[in-house]
């Protein structure tokens, strides 16, 4: 269970540096 929320949170992540790229910031 641990590992699956991990997994759900790393591809928010992606999907956040993908809409927002970091040079941006």
């Amino acid at each position: 269970m641990l590992l699956g929320s991990l997994g759900i949170l790393h591809l928010i992540l992606l999907l956040l540096i993908n809409i927002v790229p970091l040079e941006e910031l």
